[in-house]
């Protein structure tokens, strides 16, 4: 027998990866959604920090702003839809409605119509009168509802930027609401604002305000990531149209005249500003987002099983920023403590600045794998990522799809983004009805870049191999293997059930006796309508013996524990399904 060797000698061993975190908050950027949701952001130079030679602020600003409006028109074309009950749905209920009305000063019951008259001539006289009506409904629904805290007001912000964390967003939105009552509405941010209203001077002017409102929506989702979708309306001249961003396109409503049917454009706005948070599209797992939205105090709740368990955010490993598509965000976090109350009332949280835990979200595709099923097969096998907890997100006890788009169709507007024409799948955004939210609680890692020496680098790619080797054993195809995708864990990281120990224990014999492959045709047998069956028969076979010799040599080299490992499965194939 070869005598055994001392494990990679790392010139900077992690053993406290909290020296690695930075001190703001990284991100990866995507302008589609067809792009990988790794989570190798983690610690990449910030991108907002620009080198002396990357042009003038104004000259790069303008050339995002350029590159972010033709990837919208990329992500919505053959993606807009209208639903002819969209008013019906958002309209407030008769009992409230009748308090709401009596509550409004500027509007004359008797007559059905508003004591003030719409502005004419230029856009920029047109703000005024739309916002007193704005705020004449905004302020009956506070009062006659007795909605908590100071009355957050609709402002004219059209000629003042709002500040933005991410070139090419830095703009100004006709009319703003923010989430709260401030002391003053000088220096606003886009984390500021719960709701915006886009003002154009002509009803024929629409398709360009929904271009706009969808500009903005993408800049309110990427600062707010505890925002699930956003819902607005657009004004040109008189005529409103109601819009409903989320991760499957934009709905959007019939025209509404602001002052022609008073009475019912009063009635669907009074239902918007009434909506609960989760139904206006915050996410009830975050907390403290609008507050501290660089981290701090802002945490997240997660159902894991029957316990909900209370994690503070480190910072954004990776967030993707458009409008349509899978949107990942990947979140490290540090666990502080058991119960929501404790966490509420507690002054002193846990500091760590080390992550135990890494939450993924996502906006799943039926027709691809679910991750979290995949991963949980892989429970302690060497080399693979580890999952945490199974981690359940539901709205009203079910799963998050957010709007129904069963029966819709594209409408007089399907052409807002660019013309349908045959290189566009309208019928693929009927499809994106079932996206829904998918979350993972994953083991936390750190970019290869961060390897300590050339031998925790070789490392950390053994380790990638062997876990790429498990999943084919497995019948499982990544499919998406890169830098991006093999992670170093830390050397903290505990394992269940670890597959090295039973490896040293095993022969090959007894090895092959308990090697099992998942019945993956009873994990996704049945997905959503979508109906798989096992293949009789691969063509070629796999030896598990071949990687547990393997593994007992890189163990005798290298020591137990795993110096790398793959993440990010959410592309895979299962070759040992078919579909039906």
């Amino acid at each position: 027998m070869a005598s055994k060797r001392s494990a990679p000698s790392f010139s900077s061993p992690p053993a406290s990866p909290a020296s690695y975190l930075p001190p703001d908050t990284p991100f990866k950027q995507s302008s589609t959604s067809t792009s990988t949701g790794s989570y190798s952001g983690f610690l990449e130079p910030h991108p907002r920090k620009r080198s002396r030679t990357s042009g003038s602020p104004a000259t790069t600003e303008t050339a995002q702003q350029d590159t972010i409006q033709h990837c919208i028109k990329s992500e919505l074309n053959g993606a807009v839809l209208y639903d002819p009950s969209f008013l019906d749905k958002q309209s407030c209920d008769d009992g409230r409605f009748d308090r709401i009305l009596g509550a409004c000063s500027l509007f004359d019951r008797r007559q059905g119509r508003w004591r003030s008259q719409p502005g004419s001539g230029p856009e920029a006289q047109l703000y005024n009168p739309l916002v007193m009506v704005l705020n004449a409904i905004g302020e009956a629904v506070h009062s006659a509802c007795v909605t908590e805290g100071d009355y957050a007001p609709f402002l004219d912000k059209s000629q003042r930027k709002l500040n933005s964390d991410y070139p090419g967003m830095n703009t100004a939105p006709d009319i703003i609401k923010c989430e709260f009552n401030r002391a003053e509405y000088h220096n606003l941010h886009w984390r500021d604002v719960d709701l915006f209203v886009e003002v154009k001077k002509s009803g024929n002017k629409i398709s360009e305000g929904i271009q706009q409102s969808a500009r903005y929506a993408r800049a309110l989702l990427a600062h707010r990531i505890d925002r699930r979708f956003v819902k607005t309306l657009v004004i040109c001249g008189t005529t409103a149209v109601f819009l409903h961003f989320d991760r499957s396109g934009l709905v959007y409503s019939d025209d509404i005249d602001v002052f022609e049917d008073a009475e019912r454009f009063f009635r669907v706005l009074a239902g918007l500003l009434l909506l609960s948070r989760v139904e206006a599209g915050y996410n009830p797992i975050f907390e403290g987002i609008g507050e501290h939205p660089s981290g701090g105090p802002a945490r997240v709740q997660l159902r894991v099983g029957t316990d909900n368990l209370v994690y503070r955010i480190l910072t954004t490993l990776c967030h993707r920023l458009s409008i349509r598509g899978r949107a990942t965000l990947v979140l490290a976090l540090r666990r502080i403590l058991q119960d929501r109350e404790q966490a509420t009332t507690s002054r002193v949280p846990d500091e760590s600045e080390t992550p135990d835990a890494v939450l993924k979200l996502l906006w799943r595709d039926p027709n691809r794998f679910q991750e979290s099923p995949i991963l949980k097969q892989f429970v302690g096998i060497y080399g693979v990522c580890q999952v945490l907890d199974d981690v359940n997100i539901t709205i009203n006890d079910e799963p998050d799809q957010v709007y129904h788009r069963t029966g819709l169709n594209p409408g007089p507007r399907k052409d807002a983004f660019g013309r349908s024409d045959g290189t566009v799948d309208v019928a693929g955004a009927l499809r994106d009805d079932a996206r829904t939210l998918s979350a993972l609680l994953m083991q936390p890692g750190r970019p290869l870049k961060l390897a300590g020496s050339i031998e925790e680098l070789k490392a950390a790619f053994v380790g990638a191999i062997m876990g790429q080797w498990a999943m084919v054993n497995f019948h499982v195809q990544h499919r998406d293997i890169s830098i991006h995708n093999i992670l170093l864990p830390l050397r903290t990281q505990q394992y269940e059930s670890p597959e090295w120990d039973r490896a040293l224990k095993l022969d090959a014999d007894a090895y092959v006796q308990e090697f099992q492959v998942p019945e993956w045709a009873g994990i996704f047998g049945d997905s959503r309508g979508i109906q798989y069956k096992k293949v009789q028969q691969l063509r070629w076979k796999f030896d598990p013996k071949r990687r547990l010799a393997m593994l007992k040599r890189i163990i005798e080299l290298l020591g137990p524990k795993p110096y790398g490992f793959i993440s990010d499965v959410d592309h895979v194939n299962i070759l040992s399904l078919q579909r039906e």
